[in-house]
């Protein structure tokens, strides 16, 4: 490069040698004008010297001749010494580069100050290793007590190695002055005692009426003893007492004269004077008990009559008097009923009469008294019962339409009917039928299949608006007897995550919440689960016909937008609790139910039975499929043809739905039309039109071979798979 100045001896100019003249000269400007910059290029300023490893690369290196030359090779001789980087160091930095880390602990110290301590003496900074003749580990605090007069050598002690068996003869022990010579032991034995010494036991071999194996507490005076006189724990005994149950309770007590001895319910006795003297009981039938007569004595039973009033029994007559604090007016049999006449008062069936009160056919029946097997009843009197107790359909689950099972169940998935799942979030869940379910021992009913949610895919943070759950929706009709009344919800579940589930109910206005939780104690046991709920509320909107009367909910999880207070019903539209576990945080987490059950009442009943017909038949309002049963050829439906190419032929459902129900069904190819002389034509489509409760009209189009006018049927291919979906879902 080109220098920024010119010298005495001429321009420097790239590629020129560098003499020691230029190099002296160049460093005298340096010192004498105190430029920086007038300075050689390897130290145009001080920063470049701190950064320049080597001032005299190959044979360019000068021989210093003034101070300030030597002063720089100086500087590059130190670079070299120290094997630093550059040839250039600050003198601060030289000073921090010696810190006190840099000093080992094993080092020695004469004199002087180390970190900020003045050190008078060799001081050796080292671990303590071993301490010579101690028998123990030394820790802060303990003395070496080698130098010590009284020890040995070898002995070294810390507090703790003074044991408590050893006698100390004087002087202070923890802080406790000792006079006399203390033994610390325990006592093992005391001589010619009977049993453990106790606290408060007294040895009695010393005194002179006791012999010397001889040593008795208060427990060892049993109850089959006698006190002839003196005081018995605290009660004065005047004459002789026998603690027992006894068969004589005679004294000759105070003064002479017979006496009995009474409990006085205070927990105390009192001996009491019997006029005329009760001698005996001999000839008694039974144990003397309080407030009995002794017979032998009157004149009108004989010599072994003893009666109770217990002896009386509850087939004898009273004409009159007074019988247990009644007055008997008339004849009357204490004796199990086994005719009754009939009253002309208004009577359920005309010949009960329970406590005296009339059952009238208005009247209530206490549950306590409907027991046993009820007679047939005349169902004119009976008002106010429902046909059906509990409000939960296929709540035993066995009716699944749709199919056993779903991978991946989506929102509104319906596998067992009635049942729908639903979730927002990342997690992912299959729906089975499981044959896992409570036993009748457990549950006092049989049942052969349960619902199964099992966790596939994980959602181990639950988002405000996830949530996911399974649901059964009770139709208005269904519901309404239940309305604005107590009821009870109980079921069966056995969970893997253990902790607090929650149910909700909501009504169909969605603006009536009821937040419920129930436990799972027990990983993968079935346990069962009884919720009161509170009579629902009148504000709110409720439907009580065909629409939704109202939601149940079981929850997984549950995030903050939809979890609310468990225990009372509220305005807020929730779908769980806010002590909700996360049950869909492991892959592992299975969710099953079983036995639900929803009645009027504070009490879970026993699980009701219905008769399958009838409960296929309740699902069927809500959703039908018609198939073939895997029949080939199985007829469908009848109808007729309209055209080569298109029949109409008529659904009928066997139960009326809820509503005008949506139509679907398999694949168009699954399916038929007979033509004439029974030649099958393969559907290429199939609508529907007419729709209502009960027909409708489905339209199916094929290539050609139809004739116009004559009869046809639908019905299921050769492989009988085809099926056709009606439904009236909640």
């Amino acid at each position: 490069m080109a220098y920024p100045y010119t010298l005495t001896y001429g321009t420097v100019s790239a590629g020129d040698a560098i003499l020691a003249a230029h190099h002296n000269t160049t460093h005298q400007e340096h010192i004498d004008s105190n430029i920086p910059e007038n300075i050689d290029d390897y130290s145009v300023s001080a920063a470049e010297m701190r950064t320049t490893a080597d001032p005299y690369p190959g044979s360019t290196e000068s021989l210093a001749t003034t101070l300030a030359g030597e002063i720089e090779r100086l500087r590059y001789v130190l670079k070299q010494i120290t094997g630093g980087t550059y040839w250039y160091t600050d003198p601060v930095g030289l000073d921090s580069t010696i810190v006190s880390s840099s000093l080992t602990s094993v080092g020695t110290i004469g004199t002087g100050v180390w970190q900020g301590t003045s050190i008078g003496t060799s001081y050796t900074d080292a671990k303590v290793t071993s301490v010579s003749g101690s028998t123990g580990a030394v820790v802060d605090g303990d003395i070496d007590h080698d130098a010590l007069a009284n020890f040995a050598s070898n002995e070294h002690f810390t507090q703790a190695n003074i044991t408590a068996t050893g006698t100390v003869a004087s002087g202070v022990w923890n802080g406790t002055s000792i006079g006399t010579a203390y033994t610390d032991a325990k006592v093992t034995s005391v001589s010619g005692s009977t049993g453990a010494v106790t606290d408060g036991d007294i040895d009695h071999d010393s005194l002179a009426n006791f012999a010397s194996n001889e040593h008795y507490t208060q427990a060892n005076i049993t109850a089959t003893g006698t006190v002839a006189s003196g005081t018995w724990q605290g009660t004065a005994i005047d004459g002789t007492y026998i603690d027992l149950e006894g068969t004589e309770v005679k004294s000759t007590g105070e003064g002479g004269g017979t006496k009995y001895l009474r409990e006085d319910g205070d927990g105390t006795c009192s001996w009491q004077t019997v006029a005329g003297g009760v001698t005996s009981v001999s000839g008694s039938t039974g144990v003397v008990a309080d407030g009995d007569i002794d017979h032998d004595q009157l004149a009108n039973f004989a010599s072994n009559e003893h009666y109770t009033q217990a002896n009386i029994t509850a087939t004898g007559t009273i004409a009159s008097g007074t019988w247990n604090g009644t007055s008997i007016s008339t004849t009357y049999t204490d004796a199990k009923l086994a005719d009754v006449v009939d009253d002309t008062s208004p009577q359920l069936g005309g010949d009960l009469d329970l406590n005296s009160n009339n059952i009238t056919g208005t009247g209530d029946i206490p549950a306590a008294n409907l027991t046993g097997t009820l007679p047939a009843i005349n169902g004119s009197s009976l008002t106010g019962i429902s046909a059906q107790k509990n409000v939960i359909i296929n709540g035993d689950f066995d009716i699944w339409q749709r199919g056993t099972s779903i991978t991946g169940a989506s929102a509104n998935d319906i596998a067992a009917d009635r049942w729908r799942f639903s979730t927002n979030g990342t997690m992912v869940h299959d729906m089975s039928r499981s044959t896992d379910v409570p036993t009748v021992a457990e549950s006092g009913h049989l049942s052969k299949y349960s619902l199964l949610i099992d966790c596939t895919t994980i959602d181990s943070s639950i988002a405000a608006g996830d949530y996911t759950l399974i649901k059964q929706v009770v139709e208005g009709y269904n519901f309404k007897y239940l309305a604005q009344k107590a009821m009870t919800l109980s079921f069966w579940h056995k969970h893997t995550k253990t902790g607090t589930y929650s149910i909700t109910m909501r009504n169909g206005g969605s603006d009536r919440t009821y937040v419920a939780n129930y436990t799972q104690s027990v990983t993968d046991t079935w346990e069962k689960a009884t919720i009161n709920i509170s009579a629902s509320p009148s504000g709110g909107t409720w439907d009580y016909t065909n629409g939704t009367g109202i939601s149940i909910f079981w929850s997984m999880a549950t995030g903050s937008t939809f979890a609310g207070t468990a225990g009372s019903w509220n305005t807020g539209n929730y779908l769980g609790s806010t002590d909700q576990v996360n049950a869909c945080d492991n892959a592992a987490n299975n969710f099953m139910l079983s036995q639900v059950q929803l009645e009027a009442g504070s009490v879970a009943t026993d699980f009701e039975i219905r008769n399958h017909a009838t409960e296929l038949a309740m699902c069927k309002r809500y959703f039908e499929r018609i198939n073939a049963d895997s029949i080939a050829d199985n007829f469908l439906a009848v109808g007729m043809s309209t055209s080569t190419t298109t029949g109409i032929t008529m659904l009928e459902c066997e139960v009326e739905k809820r509503t005008t129900p949506t139509v679907s069904h398999s694949a168009p190819g699954d399916f038929d039309l007979l033509a004439s002389a029974g030649n099958t034509k393969p559907v290429t489509a199939l609508t529907y039109s007419i729709i209502s409760k009960r027909t409708i009209r489905a339209n199916g189009t094929v290539a050609s071979g139809l004739i116009a006018g004559e009869g046809t049927l639908l019905q299921a291919d050769g492989g009988g798979t085809g099926y056709i979906d009606i439904s009236a879902e909640l």
